[in-house]
């Protein structure tokens, strides 16, 4: 919800929020903690909503093969299908995750209010589409809309859990592709009522990552 209301208020630009794992309300009850309704903002075209399921719903049933194909040892790396030299891959995704790159490249185009404003996608929580397609799919997924967000002037933030040891592989090459890293962990001393923990920030300098601590 803090990047939320980063792109909407202090950038005044357009967000494309896919959900994963929530739903809409979650971030509306989170939001006006803040004194941000995302309804307005929704009503506004400002804030555009997909709920994936859905649309997975309306398309073809997802595959489980996928998920035996997709273990670590045959993980495909990020450094050639991620590079930025390779600006025109054909990617062949399911239809659920290819309507969520033409809901993306249609957002900026149907907005009669602000056209001419950048699109941004956020994408939570990834790690839950690894499991139903593989992590081929997903990482050319992650790379389609990378280009697409990336012609309108915006950025793709992705929520991803790092705790998944069978993609482990491919959440650290996702991490080493970023900009920036925002890493959430629980406090090293123990449990407090006024602190939920430690946000980490990992800057990507020249291929590396560097780590600055937030208090």
């Amino acid at each position: 919800v803090y990047i939320l209301h980063t792109f909407l208020v202090q950038k005044n630009e357009r967000v494309l929020l896919t959900c994963l794992n929530n739903s809409f309300d979650h971030y509306q009850n989170i939001a006006r903690k803040l004194g941000l309704n995302l309804s307005s903002y929704r009503s506004s075209g400002q804030l555009v909503l997909i709920d994936y399921f859905s649309l997975s719903s309306q398309s073809t049933s997802v595959s489980t093969s996928a998920s035996a194909s997709s273990s670590s040892s045959s993980v495909p790396t990020l450094v050639s299908s991620f590079s930025p030299e390779n600006t025109s891959p054909s990617w062949s995704l399911p239809d659920g995750l290819q309507s969520i790159i033409t809901n993306l490249n249609n957002t900026k185009n149907n907005s009669s209010n602000s056209p001419s404003m950048n699109t941004n996608m956020i994408l939570d929580d990834v790690s839950i589409l690894f499991p139903l397609h593989g992590t081929s799919s997903i990482l050319q997924f992650i790379r389609a809309c990378q280009q697409v967000s990336s012609r309108q002037g915006g950025c793709v933030v992705l929520g991803v859990h790092g705790d998944i040891p069978d993609y482990h592989n491919a959440i650290t090459s996702i991490c080493h592709t970023s900009d920036l890293l925002f890493s959430l962990r629980p406090l090293s001393t123990g449990f407090s009522k006024d602190v939920d923990g430690v946000l980490w920030l990992y800057p990507n300098i020249s291929g590396g990552i560097a780590s600055a601590q937030v208090p």
